[in-house]
């Protein structure tokens, strides 16, 4: 009975055996395949992250000159605000100016209408 024990055991260790085999010979493939997929995605990374370095000194490049820009823009605002001004101010002097003329001509005309 032992030794039927023993035989038995013996086939289904080599049942085992082959079961895991057949298992391994068949994902040994994917196995690769995912090896092969997750290196190429290190690769990938790697090389992102430089890209992204150079991206982001890129980015601080254009914030840089963006600022000079905005700040010489500040300047030709604040120029552009006082001509505006100074023009809002010509017009109505123009209008003070011409207030004797138009008294003028309105007399003019309420005296011959």
């Amino acid at each position: 009975e032992l030794l039927d024990r023993e035989v038995k055991l013996q086939s289904e260790v080599k049942q085992c055996d082959g079961e895991l085999q057949s298992l391994v010979y068949e994902n040994y493939s994917k196995f690769i395949a995912a090896t092969d997929t997750i290196r190429n995605m290190r690769t990938k990374v790697d090389g992102m992250e430089t890209k992204m370095s150079l991206v982001k000194d890129k980015i601080k490049t254009i914030a840089e000159k963006n600022a000079v820009v905005d700040g010489k823009m500040e300047m030709r605002r604040a120029r552009f605000d006082e001509l505006n001004t100074v023009r809002d101010v010509m017009s109505k002097l123009n209008e003070v100016f011409e207030l004797p003329q138009k008294c003028r001509l309105s007399m003019e005309r309420g005296a011959l209408g």
